[in-house]
C-alpha cells in the first residue's frame, strides 16, 4: 500500500503539512498536521481532519503526501 524508504521523523514535517494517517479503526483519511508533541520521550503528531476531528497520532500511523 504505501512505500517506505526510511523512518519517518518529527524533522520531516511542520504545521500545516498534508499527510494521510491510518487511524486505530484501520481507516486511512488525509489530514493536516496541527502541532508536533513531545511526550514520553517520543514525538507525536496532532493533526485535523474531517469535520472539526483532531486525533494525536504516532509517526508509525503517518504517511507522507
Amino acid at each position: 500500500m504505501f512505500a517506505r524508504t526510511q523512518p519517518l521523523d518529527e524533522s520531516q514535517f511542520n504545521a500545516g503539512d498534508r499527510v494521510r494517517v491510518i487511524l486505530s479503526s484501520g481507516s486511512i483519511v488525509e489530514a493536516t498536521v496541527k502541532a508536533i508533541i513531545y511526550s514520553r520521550g517520543e514525538a507525536r503528531l496532532q493533526v485535523d481532519f474531517g469535520n472539526d476531528e483532531t486525533a494525536l497520532v504516532e509517526l508509525s500511523q503517518v504517511r507522507r503526501e
